[in-house]
């Protein structure tokens, strides 16, 4: 009975979840009481965990990390380092010229900074002369005749604190004009100083496509000390001919190189066309070079459609007087006064019909009693000694228009002695005044000071004249739209002669 018992009790006890038995192998029995002092009812250390988490004591609180950034110590002051501010130009002494733009003359800095420059108000640049006050380059267009001219440039920093000098001396001269030659819009001639004759190279103005030149102030593209008695040019090519010998550079070529050996010192002449060149040689022969596809050298393509090597044109036995080359054909006049002609004959540039080809490879006689000839472009034209023109060819006569043999040009004027071929342009001269017909100009051209004497030149628009009898001066009239007259271009055009540089007064 008393097993029964305890077994009930032990199962209600299970059921209820108590624990009879602990570590220690106590009893709880139903009232929570302990069997042994070890043992520890439920209840009680349910107690005591509450009790115990209302005494739980907070963790200390940690105060605030604060950064203290140190104060820098500062640096020992250093005494500044100036740089003595000083400099110079390449020469102390400039020969310019009247009228002409001469190479942009820079200052070296040797050291220290130079923040501005300036001429000193009392010995101030010649006229037409300017500083740049940031970078003290001098350039400009002398516009008067100095026979010495003393300047002072300084150079300051930008505080004013440092100054330096340079002490300049600058001469204006006059030059002049040995030789000219026009191609189109723009102007090239020889020149030399005025008084010693000593040559100086090749000034050109204009639109100056033959060396890529945008510049149509009048200025240096090439100085020689060698005595330059021709000049001559295209859109492509450049040639001269000096004391010694005859050369040409192409566009892109940087230097020119010598084509022909002259033996003396005689008159010569060459002459350019599109894509050949000829000259009349010390020995008064005529010799020839370049393409020969439309028979420019004198013989029959044939035979040979390009030489490097100058070749003696046939029928030039008797001594030639002159030589004039177009684009294609190029014709002479010899010592008995008779034209000879060959080359591209397709527009009727020969002045001699029925060519079935379009090509005379041996030249051929046109007519006698001839003062001179000019070939240019597709056309030709002689003057006589009785004054009378004669062109042929295709040329802007009223309208374009192709004379296929010599024809007369009517009413240019009388007692004519010069001729000038342009692009479009066509000129005679005598004493009183020049006469042109063409696209661009139409009528005569009075000349604005005294008798001319000297040789004419026609571009596109406008004509030049050379003079001679001692001045040597380059006067010019029409259009100026590209600085063709080589004066200021708010001149538009100008229907009398102006002189194109002020190389003369």
């Amino acid at each position: 009975m008393n097993k029964i018992i305890i077994f009930i009790l032990l199962l209600s006890c299970i059921l209820s979840g108590c624990n009879f038995l602990d570590d220690d192998d106590g009893v709880n029995n139903q009232n929570g009481n302990t069997t042994t002092d070890t043992d520890t009812t439920t209840n009680s250390t349910d107690n005591n965990e509450a009790e115990n988490s209302n005494n739980t004591v907070p963790p200390p609180v940690q105060p605030p990390i604060v950064e203290v950034t140190p104060t820098p110590t500062p640096p020992t002051p250093m005494a500044e380092v100036v740089i003595p501010i000083k400099f110079h130009y390449q020469r102390s002494n400039y020969e310019l010229f009247k009228g002409v733009m001469f190479d942009v003359i820079i200052p070296i800095i040797d050291s220290g900074k130079i923040d501005n420059f300036s001429s000193d108000k009392d010995l101030i640049l010649p006229e037409g002369i300017f500083i740049d006050k940031d970078i003290g380059a001098i350039a400009g267009i002398p516009n008067k005749i100095v026979s010495e001219s003393k300047t002072v440039v300084w150079g300051s920093d930008k505080n004013g604190k440092q100054k330096e000098k340079v002490d300049l001396t600058f001469s204006i001269k006059q030059i002049r004009a040995t030789d000219v030659t026009i191609w189109k819009d723009h102007l090239c001639a020889s020149v030399s100083e005025h008084e010693k004759y000593t040559s100086l190279g090749i000034l050109c103005w204009g639109n100056l496509t033959t060396f890529g030149d945008l510049l149509s102030e009048p200025h240096f593209v090439y100085y020689s000390e060698e005595d330059i008695t021709s000049v001559r040019m295209n859109d492509n090519k450049i040639c001269i001919v000096t004391a010694n010998d005859m050369k040409c550079k192409d566009k892109k070529e940087k230097d020119f190189k010598t084509i022909l050996k002259i033996d003396s010192k005689a008159s010569n002449e060459i002459r350019i066309g599109t894509n050949h060149v000829c000259a009349l040689t010390d020995s008064k022969k005529i010799k020839c070079w370049g393409s020969n596809l439309l028979g420019q050298l004198g013989i029959a393509p044939s035979a040979m459609n390009f030489s490097e090597i100058p070749i003696e044109v046939v029928n030039s036995s008797v001594e030639v007087i002159e030589v004039s080359a177009g684009s294609n054909h190029t014709c002479m006049l010899n010592k008995e006064d008779k034209v000879y002609c060959w080359g591209d004959n397709s527009l009727g540039q020969l002045g001699i019909s029925g060519t079935k080809y379009g090509l005379v490879l041996i030249p051929k006689i046109l007519q006698g009693d001839i003062l001179m000839v000019m070939s240019m472009e597709n056309y030709s034209c002689v003057v006589e000694y009785k004054g009378k023109v004669w062109c042929w060819g295709e040329m802007y006569l009223n309208g374009v228009k192709k004379i296929l043999s010599p024809t007369e040009i009517i009413g240019v004027g009388e007692k004519s002695y010069g001729i000038a071929l342009g692009e479009e342009e066509s000129c005679v001269y005598n004493d009183d005044d020049i006469y042109c017909w063409g696209k661009n100009i139409q009528g005569v051209i009075k000349k604005s000071r005294n008798k001319i004497e000297g040789s004419i030149y026609a571009g596109t628009g406008f004509i030049c004249v050379n003079t001679s009898g001692g001045s040597d001066a380059v006067l010019c009239s029409g259009k100026n739209d590209q600085g063709q007259l080589g004066v200021n271009k708010s001149i538009k055009e100008s229907n009398i002669l102006l002189f194109a540089l002020p190389w003369s007064d």
